[in-house]
Order: structure tokens, then sequence, then C-alpha cells
């Protein structure tokens, strides 16, 4: 065995990670496993489970096996106060585990990393974070949105509370990564999303050659890491 000295740290940061609809975080390890490689000495993924059970999602062929699934909104709960606040619990639920049982106890979450419905997600936790809210909840100070979708009742429900805030629009103020496929079935959605709830003079958007998945392939992912570096620089404490 090689000598401790020559062995590399545990990283003292960490990327909160939220699945599409359909999904489930054990499913979502495996989805980001190249990136999670190429990243290892850079980042923790803290993966979380989201509350409402579901049917699997678009493209999740090779998954049909591995249920139950799981989805942030459902019909049923929305964006309103109940669905939110499972929200919250299966976030905090996966936070509350990983702290407890991190092996660097100086490391922290830094950012977040979505895909899918998971961005929109990331995205209403990051808004209501900066507004001063959900205090728990280690400081988010980038986002990662890989194929996001857009999510009109929470889209709604967001430019409803900046309303009440005084603000035109909910808006994110810190850094994000937007990475879109260029065959995404969703990418007009995606856009739309992009241009939506994000200050542009805060963001990068990289396009891929795929579909509405993570980047997968050698150059595909290769500007997915490149990126998620990238944005995390723009943060000194998560370079």
């Amino acid at each position: 065995m090689a000598p401790s000295a020559t062995l590399k740290p545990t990283p003292k940061k960490a990327l909160l990670c939220l699945h599409g609809a359909g999904s489930s975080g054990p499913i979502f390890k495996i989805q980001l496993a190249r990136i999670r490689l190429a990243l290892k000495h850079d980042f923790d993924f803290v993966f979380a489970t989201a509350p409402n059970p579901s049917i699997a999602g678009p493209g999740m062929q090779l998954f049909a096996g591995a249920g139950p699934f799981y989805r942030w909104f459902s019909p049923d709960t929305g964006a309103g106060e109940i669905g939110i606040s499972s929200l919250h619990a299966s976030v905090r639920s996966a936070v509350d585990l990983w702290e407890a049982g991190k092996k660097d106890p100086e490391a922290e979450i830094v950012g977040v990393l979505g895909f899918s419905q998971g961005a929109v997600a990331a995205t209403l936790l990051m808004w209501q974070q900066q507004g001063g809210e959900i205090p728990w909840l280690p400081k988010l100070q980038f986002g990662v949105f890989i194929c996001s979708d857009l999510t009109e009742e929470v889209t709604r429900w967001l430019n409803e509370q900046a309303v009440k805030r005084g603000e035109g629009n909910a808006i994110l103020r810190q850094p994000t990564l937007h990475l879109h496929g260029l065959k995404d079935p969703y990418l007009a959605k995606g856009r739309r999303m992009m241009a939506g709830h994000y200050d542009e003079a805060s963001m990068v958007k990289i396009e891929f050659d795929g579909g509405h998945h993570c980047p997968n392939t050698p150059s595909d992912s290769g500007k997915a890491i490149a990126g998620i570096r990238q944005i995390a620089c723009a943060v000194p404490v998560a370079c």
C-alpha cells in the first residue's frame, strides 16, 4: 500500500445534487459517474432523493428496474406550502446525513447541481436562500443546471414571491452554469428557464451534442467538467 502521505486529501467542498423527475438519488449518482470521477479530488457529492412517488422519467430505459422513482413537484402538492415543505424536508435529510458522516469536519457544501426538474428545485432553493430563508441550508454559492426543465407553477410562485419582496421577477444573482443538450426535446423550456430566472452577467452557458441526459461522452463531459471548475472558481471559497 502506498504511504499515506501520497494519498489525495478528502475534498473540503461538496455539491448538493438533485435528480430529475422520475429518478432518485442513487440513480443520479450513476448518471453523474463520469463527472464525479473527474472531480473526485475537487468535490464530494451529496445526493438527495425527492419526496413524491413517480413513474420513471424520460430517457430512463436503462433504469427501468431500478425504482422506486420520485419527483420534486407533483400535481397534488405543486409549488405550494406543502410541496415546498416536502422538498425542504428531503434536502435537509440528505444534508444532515452527509454532515453527520463526513470524513473532514471542515468540509462544507458550497454549491448545488441539478438535472431537469432537479434544476428547477435547485433554483427555488437558491432563490429562497438569497432572500434570507431556509437558514439550515448550507450556503449555495453557485449552481450547475443540466438540461433544466421549466415548471410553470414554480415560475409563477417564484415571481409572485418576488413581487412581495419588491422585485419584478425572481432572479438569481449567484454564479450559475447552464448545460444544454442540443438534441434535448425540452431545450426550448430550458432556455426559457435560463432567460427568466438568472442574472445574465453571472451565468456561463455551455451547449453539448446530446439529448435530455447528463453529458456522458468524453467530449461532452469534458465541457461540463471544465465548466463546473470555471463556475466554482467564480466563488473564491469554492475554487
